[in-house]
């Protein structure tokens, strides 16, 4: 898949809301951020505006995608936030400038439908990582932010995560691809889905029921989404809820029993998702996992 070029001081970063409303501070936040990194800011015409649970009507967020991706100037798009109302936009924004030049696209959560809409339909990568919104967390930006734009400016990390008693060991290697596991449901069947051969799949999710996640994990495998895959890494599982009478299994759990037969390495606890931890993923890209009892060891083939 093509890569975007690493970013270097003075290039734009477009700043743009797809799904719900925004607050002004953290968005100024990141911006100042990305100014102390020597970067330009270019904040959509949209980005504050409020029309029903989004940040402007569906035409007017597109507009400013839209008017990002057209931007010979911009270097990278920086999702200000998640949540419902990525999908709305994925029918009503052209992708095909990027076929000339690439951008980085950074975002998580609902942004998963732009990064299955650039590897599905583009061969192009993406970041799935911590967005403007990490702003209104204590502790931001040592959240993952310093890694994410360190990352597009040239500077690839290893990963090494702690073990976790549900891992199951084994090497692979293969395509990373993924983000959060009810989008990927959804779009199951879609053009926008993914074909798992020879892939590294990464899911995550956020307030699921239990029950919930079983029911979507067994999707999962009956849809043939397992199958092919060379390593499967499992992000937070955050604020998973339960009901009566009681499932009986956490979210680790249901999907560690779905996968137990299945000839390929399996790491959990990888923190990326929806805890103050996020770190950055660019999907996409050739990675080699390593799952010991030391833990998974996560590299790019860059």
């Amino acid at each position: 898949m093509t890569l975007a070029e690493s970013l270097r001081p003075g290039d734009l970063v477009a700043i743009v809301s797809p799904a719900g409303i925004v607050d002004a501070s953290y968005i100024k936040a990141a911006a100042e951020y990305l100014r102390g990194r020597g970067l330009r800011i270019r904040i959509g015409d949209h980005v504050y505006d409020s029309w029903n649970r989004f940040a402007g009507t569906d035409r007017n967020r597109a507009e400013d995608l839209q008017a990002a991706i057209n931007n010979p100037e911009v270097a990278a798009i920086w999702f200000s936030r998640g949540g419902y109302g990525c999908g709305r936009l994925t029918g009503m924004v052209d992708l095909s400038p990027l076929a000339k030049k690439h951008k980085w696209f950074i975002g998580c959560s609902d942004i998963t439908y732009f990064h299955s809409l650039l590897q599905n339909t583009m061969g192009l990568t993406s970041v799935h990582g911590p967005m403007p919104k990490a702003f209104d967390r204590k502790g931001a930006p040592d959240n993952g932010v310093d890694m994410l734009w360190d990352l597009v400016s040239g500077l690839w990390p290893e990963y090494m995560v702690e073990p976790h008693p549900l891992n199951k060991a084994g090497i692979g290697e293969g395509v990373l691809i993924g983000g959060n596991l009810t989008v990927l449901d959804i779009l199951k069947g879609s053009i926008l889905d993914f074909n798992p051969e020879g892939k590294i799949l990464f899911i995550e999710d956020v307030g699921e029921y239990l029950y919930h996640m079983d029911r979507l994990v067994r999707g999962f495998k009956l849809a043939g989404k397992f199958e092919g895959l060379t390593g499967l890494i499992i992000g937070g599982m955050t604020d998973m809820k339960d009901s009566e009478p009681h499932f009986g299994q956490t979210a680790y759990e249901i999907i560690a029993e779905a996968v137990r037969d299945l000839p390929f390495p399996v790491a959990f606890g990888f923190p990326a998702g929806h805890d103050l931890l996020n770190l950055p993923l660019v999907l996409g890209t050739e990675v080699r996992m390593k799952v010991t009892s030391e833990g998974l060891l996560l590299q790019y083939n860059t």
